[in-house]
């Protein structure tokens, strides 16, 4: 029941992220409420905690978690500005994912770039615009989407597929909650209610007696 009820207080959490930060981001916001809504199933139902697709999504969304936040890490120290064209680049820094168009602060064009640069803007929300412009009509915009609510919108909802998933007991066990079945001849298990042979999982369960 604590699991149960740590796993949906990180989903909450999640939930509120993304309402905050996120929402502006109508693609990530879909990808975040359909991740969102299989980890509650997960956190559901016990079957599907225990399957191996349950498995899967969960080792892809923890690696995905890792480099969000090694990104994050980063985005704090350094600044790094990749050019996709003479006009237009994507960057990360200031703890934020940065999108460049136009022209550079300088007034030229946008070009690679790469420094040491910390920020304290780890909790900034929004998305901040900022125009530059030069003689002859040039302008620049950066447009800022900070990470943290990609974050916490990816890895609380990993960390609740990690608490809710259904832990192995041994034989003579619930394999739903883990009660001693030993004598059990009823075929309910009776701490949580559930069938022998649901507890039993294909994995050796409760006990015969008799």
């Amino acid at each position: 029941m604590i699991r149960r009820i740590v796993a949906y207080a990180l989903l909450l959490a999640t939930l509120a992220a993304v309402l905050l930060g996120v929402a502006y981001e109508p693609v990530a916001s879909i990808a975040f409420g359909g991740f969102l809504a299989y980890v509650f199933v997960a956190a559901t139902l016990t079957r599907v905690g225990a399957s191996r697709l349950n498995s899967r999504i969960r080792a892809v969304a923890t690696a995905f978690s890792a480099g969000i936040l090694a990104v994050w890490a980063l985005s704090l120290m350094v600044y790094v500005r990749i050019p996709y064209s003479s006009a237009r680049a994507w960057a990360v820094g200031e703890g934020a994912f940065i999108h460049h168009s136009g022209v550079d602060f300088d007034g030229g064009p946008l070009r690679t770039r790469a420094r040491w640069e910390p920020s304290d803007r780890v909790w900034e929300l929004g998305n901040t615009i900022t125009m530059m412009s030069w003689s002859g009509g040039r302008v620049g915009i950066v447009e800022y989407y900070p990470v943290w609510p990609f974050a916490i919108a990816l890895t609380l909802p990993t960390a609740a597929l990690w608490i809710m998933r259904r832990r192995r007991f041994a034989a003579g066990h619930c394999q739903i909650c883990g009660y001693d079945l030993t004598g059990n001849v009823s075929g309910v298990c009776p701490e949580c209610g559930a069938e022998v042979g649901q507890g039993r999982g294909g994995r050796g369960g409760g006990s015969r007696s008799g």
